[in-house]
Order: C-alpha cells, then sequence, then structure tokens
C-alpha cells in the first residue's frame, strides 16, 4: 500500500494562494501573448504598441503596464465570477450578523433582503470598473484613430498651401488695370516650416513628408528652369559665371534645405526620408549641415551650387550639370557617383571624397584642395586643367583620362595609386613622391617637376625640371614658361 500525504492547508490559506498562482498564469500567458505580437526589433515599439498610439513609451514600460492592466483585468474577472458564485451559494452577512440585526431594526427588513441588496452593489461596483479596465485598449485605439485624423488634416492643409496663391492688381502702361493671381511665395515657405515641424511631432512621416517635398522642387523645377551656360565661355570663366547665380525660387531653396535637415530630427533615418530631385533645377542654392545620404541628384543642375559641412554619403551625381559648383568640409563617402556628370570650373575644398566613382565625367578647371579622394575611380574623364593641391590619392584609380596642363602639388600617393593609359601632357608635379607602380614615370618627359619631387632611386631627373626646392608661386611662373616654349625651356635660378 502507498502512503499518502496529508497537508494541513486550511481553507483560508488554500483558496487565496490557489486565486494568485491563477492570475499569475494568466498574466504570464498575456505577457508572453504580447512579446509574441508582431515581432520587431528588441529596441522598438511592437505591433500592438502602435496600434495603441503608445509609440513614444519605452517598449519595457508598455509591456509593464500590459502585465499590470492584464493582472487587474483578470483580478476583476475572477472577482466578479466569485460574487455570482457566493450570490447563488451563499448568504452574506448571516441573517444573525450585527449589520443584519441592525439593518432590521431600522428599516424593518429582513437580513436576506440587506444581503442582496449589498451583495447587488457589489457587482454593480465590479462590473463597472471592469468594463472600465476592459475598455481601456478600445479608448486607446479610438484616441489613436483620432490623433492619425487630425494629422492628416494637418498634412492635406499644409500641402494645399504649397501651391497658395494670392490675388494682385496689376497697372499697364495704357492705363488698363488688371488682377491677376500669383504664387504667394510667403505662404508657400510657411507651409514648408509646418510640414518640417509635423516631422518633428511625428517622425515615423519623414518618408511622407520628403516625398512631397521633393516632387514640389521637380514641378517647379519644370516651370524655373536654369539659366544656360553661355555658348562661348571659356573654362576659366565658369567659376565666377556660377557664382553670381541665385535661386529661381526661395521656397524651391528653402524646401531642399528642409530636405537636408529632416535627419537631425531624432528617429528619422536616411532611408526613412528618401530625397529624389532628379531633373531639379537647384542653381544658386547653399547647403549648410545638411543631410543628404544617398540623395538622387541624377541629371540635377548644381551650377553655382555651394554645399559646406554637408554628408552626401552615397549620393548619386549622375548627368549632373554642376559648373561652377563648390564642396567645403563635405562628406562623400559610399562610392559617390559622378557617371557623365559635368563639374566644371568647381571646387572641392578639405572634402572626403573616398571611394568615388566617375566615369565619362567632365572636371575641366576642377580644383581639389586638401581634399581625400582615395580609392576613388576616374575612368574616362576630361580632368583638364585640374589642380589637387594637398589632395590624398592613395589607391586611386585614373584610367583612360585627359590630365592635360593639372598641377599635382602635395599630393600623397601610394603603391596603389594607378595613372593607367592617362594623357598628361603639360601637367606639374611638385612636392610630392612617385612611386614605380604609379605609370608616371612614362610622362616625366611630357610633365614638369622640380626638386621637391622624389623619384625613384633608378630614375634619372629629366633635363628641363629645375633642380631646386621651388616655391610653389615661382614654380607656377616657369611651369607656364615651359608650357610655352618646351622645346627651348632652360631654367635659369636667380642670381
Amino acid at each position: 500500500m502507498q502512503d499518502v500525504t496529508t497537508l494541513p492547508i486550511s481553507p483560508d490559506v488554500f483558496w487565496p494562494a490557489l486565486g494568485l498562482v491563477l492570475v499569475a498564469l494568466a498574466v504570464l500567458a498575456v505577457f508572453g501573448l504580447l512579446a509574441g505580437f508582431g515581432r520587431v526589433a528588441q529596441d522598438g515599439p511592437s505591433h500592438l504598441q502602435k496600434r495603441m498610439g503608445l509609440t513614444e513609451l519605452p517598449p519595457a514600460l508598455f509591456r509593464l503596464g500590459a502585465v499590470l492592466w492584464a493582472g487587474l483585468a483578470t483580478v476583476l474577472v475572477a472577482g466578479l465570477f466569485y460574487m455570482l458564485l457566493d450570490v447563488i451559494l451563499h448568504a452574506f452577512p448571516a441573517s444573525d450578523s450585527v449589520i443584519g440585526k441592525l439593518w432590521d431594526q431600522i428599516t424593518g427588513s429582513t437580513a436576506e433582503t440587506w444581503d442582496f441588496r449589498f451583495r447587488l452593489a457589489q457587482l454593480t461596483v465590479l462590473t463597472t470598473v471592469l468594463g472600465a479596465v476592459i475598455a481601456l485598449p478600445v479608448t486607446l485605439n479610438r484616441l489613436r484613430l483620432a490623433s492619425e485624423t487630425l494629422f492628416n488634416t494637418k498634412i492635406s492643409e499644409a500641402a494645399a498651401d504649397l501651391y497658395a496663391q494670392r490675388q494682385v492688381t496689376r497697372r499697364y502702361a495704357n492705363g488698363l488695370t488688371q488682377d491677376e493671381y500669383e504664387d504667394d511665395i510667403v505662404r508657400r515657405n510657411a507651409a514648408i516650416n509646418r510640414l518640417e515641424d509635423l516631422v518633428r511631432e511625428r517622425p515615423a512621416e519623414a518618408g511622407r513628408v520628403s516625398r512631397l517635398l521633393s516632387t514640389y522642387v521637380r514641378e517647379l523645377s519644370r516651370q524655373f528652369p536654369p539659366v544656360e551656360l553661355p555658348a562661348k565661355m571659356v573654362v576659366g570663366d565658369v567659376a565666377e559665371w556660377a557664382s553670381d547665380l541665385r535661386p529661381a525660387r526661395s521656397d524651391m531653396e528653402k524646401a531642399v534645405q528642409t530636405l537636408g535637415r529632416l535627419t537631425e530630427i531624432p528617429s528619422v533615418a536616411p532611408k526613412d526620408r528618401p530625397i529624389d530631385l532628379t531633373g531639379a533645377n537647384l542653381q544658386g542654392m547653399f547647403f549648410r549641415k545638411s543631410h543628404f545620404q544617398k540623395a538622387i541628384l541624377t541629371n540635377a543642375n548644381l551650377q553655382g551650387t555651394r554645399f559646406s559641412s554637408c554628408q552626401l554619403q552615397g549620393a548619386k551625381f549622375d548627368g549632373a550639370i554642376a559648373h561652377g559648383s563648390k564642396f567645403e568640409n563635405c562628406t562623400m563617402l559610399e562610392r559617390v557617383n559622378f557617371h557623365g556628370s559635368n563639374f566644371s570650373g568647381s571646387e572641392f575644398a578639405r572634402t572626403d571624397m573616398t571611394s568615388a566613382e566617375a566615369y565619362e565625367a567632365t572636371f575641366f578647371y576642377v580644383k581639389f584642395y586638401e581634399s581625400c579622394l582615395n580609392d576613388a575611380r576616374f575612368i574616362k574623364c576630361h580632368m583638364r586643367e585640374s589642380v589637387f593641391m594637398g589632395a590624398s590619392l592613395k589607391g586611386t584609380l585614373l584610367k583612360a583620362s585627359g590630365l592635360e596642363y593639372t598641377l599635382f602639388d602635395e599630393v600623397k600617393f601610394s603603391h596603389r595609386t594607378y595613372f593607367t593609359r592617362v594623357n598628361m601632357d603639360f601637367s606639374a608635379l611638385s612636392d610630392l613622391a612617385v612611386f614605380q607602380s604609379n605609370g608616371i614615370l612614362e610622362h616625366l618627359e611630357k610633365v614638369i617637376g622640380n626638386g621637391s619631387v622624389a623619384l625613384p632611386e633608378s630614375t634619372a631627373t629629366p633635363r628641363h625640371w629645375p633642380s631646386n626646392v621651388l616655391p610653389i608661386w615661382t614654380f607656377e611662373e616657369e611651369w607656364k614658361k615651359w608650357c610655352k616654349d618646351p622645346d627651348n625651356y632652360e631654367y635659369k635660378p636667380p642670381a
């Protein structure tokens, strides 16, 4: 026979303990359901949290609140069923209780009548509280829908103001007056400000606003085409011509500047706000500390556009026309594309262009001042009369490109820097080290250098090169003399 062990547990202890265990199991079940409902990143809000409009709460705090809500709802449901069973099975308080007898003396009613009324009041309170607890998620969802409706109304009103017009009365030379409509630039600028504020209010809408502003700029660019470069202008005058260009419209410039500020808003990443300015007219605009990562600027007009301390990682400048544009302290990593673009007369100062790619692009008269072009690729590019001063070309490939009359001063090469099938006629080298593998040695007779150029030990210095270390301004004068008459040039040191 098996021995049976009996634990002496009183009902006053057993039933509350069993109730707590059931509540704990119910809470754990609800918590597991929440954890598996619409799995997302650990640090992001769950699908249920988004549906309830509580995305601003930390996920851990939301889960804690959900567990507390589940526990409270479970306790209330259990209490309600307990009260129903108690009404059916028991009389409370007992007929001989003090409260019952007192009530009988005051009202003349029996204790059983008092018991029924007391339980009815308890059931009413429990049902009311339970209804409020269960209705909480529904109420939160209704508030979310109302908030979204209000936000959509704000977006719609701002979008409508993007195309606002005003009525003006014009007086003509013949004395006639006529009421006409013109674009209300002030209201449009205000609408752009409101759109930016709406993204700050709800960062998840950054993509929607970004697409709206991109479309706005592209559409206005059709109405206000770019100023064309004069046909007979020499390359050396392009930068001066471009410096006089101004934006076609202030609201167009403000819209693009706003696009560049969206990623400064917390929780807005570059992938969340696509920028597509294909064919847009951005002439003469100025952007400072703007974020244009992965922006599409294909066939955009960037003549005279200035970028200062901007983030341009992964941007696409394919086919862009950017005469006289300026890039200062910018970052252009992640294979920025310049395929088929024209940057004649432009300037890249202290700009990181690591791994940039350019195929059949034009860089006439371009200045690269202290810029990093490491691992960049320039294939079949036109780079005549360009200036590389203080630039880093470690691992750079220049293939089948034209580098005539180009200056390389204080440029950093490496063993992986390759000049392959390039034309370097009448170019100049100063204050740099040439490696055997660079491919420059075969062009030494077609270029000019001075005593500051370090050649491999087995390579003789060309006869027309000045043997002295010349200051850059003196060397440039000698370079000009040699270009005018290379056959009869001879360096004459100052007396």
